[in-house]
């Protein structure tokens, strides 16, 4: 048994044209993968003033595939951008201020070996996206399904997923309903994770659409899986929506709502069936050195790495800047991004930043790098980063972590784990 992990990159430039294919070589099956962007398209670390053009994806074949995304433009005289969420490509991006798709990308192929993405509509700008895969026999199902926040508070089950997962994936925008749909009354994003009910993260980002000066912020905390921002942005603004992670269901999983400022905004949920997964947290450095995860109860072979560039945020209250920082690594490659779109200037200051080899690249309301993450190894139990560029201040990041099933001694209880599951969850009991 075995659970496989890839991380690659591709570019996608304004002179490919429609058709084009970007081919990634992860050497076994892709079972589940995540695409993402900020709209930077170098081939070399780079940071600056840029118009954000953020989208996070999901997938597991050629038919069953989501993004979901925002925009804010740098330097415009008022809040200027757009949100969307699509379940026909894991890359997309809109026009200023409409619901015009103006670029997207789709998963042509997934093989033996390969991943195959290709252009449908030729993206705005050169945009590169980092990619991880996953695959192995350990995976044994992957889906993705479309749900949606109902009125009131209180628990509600998800149960078209059809099997029992071992770790949910969310994202999802502030006010959209079906998916294929844009608006451009909001630029927002946001994703979650959890393997169970004290094993949870979300991140939150916002612009307020129209604002005459900036209006932005963002939120990373542990517990929660699901929240979103709208109206109340930064100062601090109260979230819109929020929800934590309660059980796993034999067909799909339950959420507990905390709170619903806006029924019937939808998202989209990535459940994985088998492995070993984490979702936990740390803390960076403000002095260069190690950062080191330990009690993960099994080797990690990949890591994905989110922050909102701050301490972590105080529920249920978002705080000034949108801001995001995903990376990711096998132990091999790693890839980042960053954006910043910066709360309070009269005109929109929004910035991005790409870079090839960290897990974590912290840029300020300067469009300046001031910190990053190298990824150092990993070991049993955990792994190793190295802050080799301190931060200004300690900033919160979640982390994800996933590797192969343990195997259990002949003769064992099977009170751990089967298939990556934690045997609490099915109420049985017996031995190997």
């Amino acid at each position: 048994m075995a659970l496989d992990v890839f991380v690659g990159t591709f570019r996608s430039l304004t002179t490919d044209g429609v058709n084009t294919d970007y081919t990634l070589t992860p050497g076994f099956t892709t079972k589940a993968g995540i695409v993402f962007h900020t709209g930077r398209g170098e081939a070399a670390d780079a940071s600056g003033g840029a118009t954000m053009r953020r989208s996070i994806g999901f997938f597991t074949s050629t038919t069953n595939r989501a993004c979901c995304g925002s925009m804010s433009v740098d330097a415009a005289a008022a809040g200027s951008g757009n949100e969307f969420m699509r379940n026909d490509a894991v890359v997309a991006t809109y026009t200023t201020d409409t619901t015009t798709l103006d670029g997207h990308i789709d998963v042509q192929s997934i093989t033996s070996t390969t991943v195959v993405f290709r252009v449908l509509n030729v993206m705005p700008v050169d945009t590169t996206c980092g990619v991880m895969c996953w695959g192995g026999s350990d995976i044994t199902n992957a889906t993705i399904v479309e749900i949606d926040i109902t009125t009131g508070v209180g628990t509600v089950d998800y149960t078209t997923v059809g099997f029992q997962g071992t770790v949910l994936f969310l994202m999802g925008v502030n006010e959209l309903g079906p998916s294929s749909v844009a608006d451009a009354a909001g630029a927002s994003l946001w994703f979650g994770a959890a393997t169970s009910s004290s094993d949870a993260h979300v991140w939150s980002g916002a612009m307020d659409q129209g604002s005459t000066s900036a209006d932005s912020g963002a939120y990373c905390l542990a517990g929660e899986c699901w929240a979103d921002i709208n109206g109340a942005v930064g100062s601090p603004g109260a979230m819109q929506n929020r929800a934590t992670f309660s059980a796993w269901l034999s067909n799909g999983f339950q959420l507990n709502k905390l709170v619903v400022g806006r029924s019937g905004v939808n998202a989209f949920a990535l459940v994985i069936q088998g492995g070993s997964w984490t979702v936990g947290d740390f803390t960076t450095r403000t002095t260069t050195g190690t950062i080191v995860e330990t009690g993960r109860g099994y080797t990690p072979k990949g890591l994905l790495v989110v922050s909102a560039l701050r301490a972590v945020s105080t529920s249920p209250n978002n705080t000034v800047h949108d801001q995001l920082s995903i990376g990711i690594t096998d132990g091999t490659t790693a890839h980042a991004q960053a954006m910043v779109d910066e709360d309070a200037p009269a005109n929109m200051e929004v910035g991005t930043a790409v870079d090839f080899n960290k897990v974590y690249v912290n840029i300020d309301t300067a469009d300046a790098v001031v910190g990053h993450i190298d990824f150092t190894s990993f070991e049993s139990g955990g792994y190793t980063l190295t802050q080799n560029d301190a931060d200004p201040v300690a900033n919160f990041c979640l982390d994800i972590t996933c590797g192969d099933t343990p195997a259990a001694p002949a003769g064992q209880p099977m009170a751990k784990r089967w298939g990556g599951v934690p045997f609490a969850a099915y109420g049985q009991r017996g031995v190997w």
